[in-house]
Order: C-alpha cells, then sequence, then structure tokens
C-alpha cells in the first residue's frame, strides 16, 4: 500500500509539472570502449519503467526482444521502419539522472550503420529528426505505462478490500445465526427452568401427601409386625426425601 501511494504522488506530480523534454546530441561512452555520437533525453519516470518503454517501443517495430551489453539493449542490422528503412544498428540504455531521486530517467541512443559508424543528425538529418521525435514522445508514453501499473495495483487493492467485505458478511451471517441460536437456547432454558419448578411442587405435595397418609396410618388399628417394619420403611424413605429437599 506505501509504494502504491508513493507511485501515485510521484505520477501525479509529475504530470503537473511535465513539460516537454529536448533531445541532446553529442559525444558520449559507448560500451565503456569507446565514444560516438549520442541522443540523450532526461525525462519523468522510474529507470525501470522507462526501459519497459522503450524495450516495447523497439519489440513492437521490430518483433523481437533486444541483446543486451554493458547495460545497453541493443539490435543489430536491423530495418527500425519507425526511423529508417536501412538496416542499422541500435543502442539504448536508460539510467537515474540523479542519486537522489529515482523520479527521472536519463535515455542515451547510439544508431550506427555498422562497425560503430555512429550516424549524425547532420548526415541523416530526416532519420535522426524521427528519432529525436521518438525519444521526445516518450515522456507521454511512460506516464501512460506507470498509469496503466497504477491501475492494476489499484485494482489488486479493491479485489481485496472486497474480499475481505464478504468475509465480514459471511462472518457476520454465521453470528446472527449463532445469537439467534443463542436466543432460542435462552427462552428454552427459561421454560425447562419453569418446567422444573413446577415439577418440585408437584412433588412436594406427593410428599405431603404421603407423610399424612403415614400419620393417619400410625393413629389406626394396632398394627402388625409385619405392618411396622413397613411403616418403618417408608418413615425412612420420607425421612431420606426430606433430607434431600432440604439441601
Amino acid at each position: 500500500m506505501k509504494n502504491l501511494f508513493l507511485l501515485l504522488s510521484f505520477i501525479f506530480f509529475s504530470l503537473l509539472s511535465m513539460q516537454a523534454q529536448k533531445v541532446n546530441e553529442g559525444k558520449q561512452e559507448f560500451m565503456k570502449k569507446t565514444t560516438g555520437n549520442a541522443f540523450t533525453i532526461t525525462i519523468q519516470g522510474q529507470e525501470k519503467n522507462v526501459m519497459a518503454v522503450l524495450d516495447e517501443k523497439f519489440r513492437s517495430g521490430l518483433n523481437t526482444k533486444p541483446k543486451s551489453k554493458s547495460g545497453f539493449h541493443y539490435y543489430e542490422g536491423v530495418t527500425f521502419s519507425e526511423i529508417a528503412n536501412n538496416r542499422w544498428d541500435y543502442y539504448y540504455k536508460t539510467e537515474r539522472a540523479s542519486r537522489k531521486s529515482s523520479s527521472e530517467t536519463r535515455i542515451t541512443v547510439f544508431v550506427s550503420a555498422g562497425n560503430n559508424n555512429f550516424l549524425t543528425s547532420t548526415n541523416y538529418p530526416n532519420e535522426m529528426g524521427k528519432l529525436t521525435e521518438m525519444m521526445e514522445g516518450l515522456q507521454l508514453d511512460v506516464k501512460i505505462y506507470e498509469m496503466g501499473l497504477l491501475i492494476a495495483e489499484q485494482k489488486k487493492v479493491v479485489a481485496k478490500e472486497a474480499k475481505a467485505h464478504e468475509k465480514m458478511v459471511t462472518d457476520s451471517v454465521k453470528l446472527e445465526i449463532e445469537l439467534a441460536e443463542t436466543l432460542q437456547s435462552i427462552d428454552q432454558n427459561k421454560l425447562d427452568r419453569k418446567n422444573q419448578l413446577q415439577l418440585i411442587d408437584q412433588e412436594k405435595d406427593r410428599l405431603a401427601t404421603f407423610k399424612a397418609q403415614l400419620a393417619e396410618l400410625k393413629q389406626g388399628e394396632p398394627l402388625k409386625p409385619s405392618d411396622k417394619a413397613l411403616i418403618e420403611e417408608v418413615e425412612k424413605a420420607v425421612e431420606d426425601e426430606g433430607d434431600g429437599d432440604g439441601k
């Protein structure tokens, strides 16, 4: 999320400050071995994104991937019709324009007729004019590319948040079901307690009846030994029941 915010801020402010940069022509170091005439421009954009746009620009025109060497991407002996119908060599590289900031990138392009015979706008004004126009148009291409990255990343964020919301909805339904079941259990428990109290009262009434009947028996005719034994057994049972009721 932090990287997304930084990229968004970078694109927003760079769009506000974006001005048409001009291509410069002059001697530049080539492959760390020699020098040659090159075309350079500094534009707004992260270095990796600028290189991605440049690669796509050449790849779409040549239908093949570039080779790489000494920091350069290059094509040799190809006809890049956007520039010329000649079979030339194209070498290009990108680098941060400043060590303090990654928001600007310097592009360097060499065009050679072969054997490091680098071309100039003096000898090939039309073709190098097209190269200059292409390079100056890269600023808009890079901004479109970076905005595409931003949109793709934001789609992921939206999808993630939508998924989190779906989980919340699922959890909410589950919690509502559990709450309904809990409330139903509480109501059932209240009913069970009420019924249990009624049952206790009924059993107490029966106990009182048994005690009264026992008292009547004791006041009746003389008891036989067998009846006395039965009464004693009943009295013991009543006492036990009474003890349990007291607890």
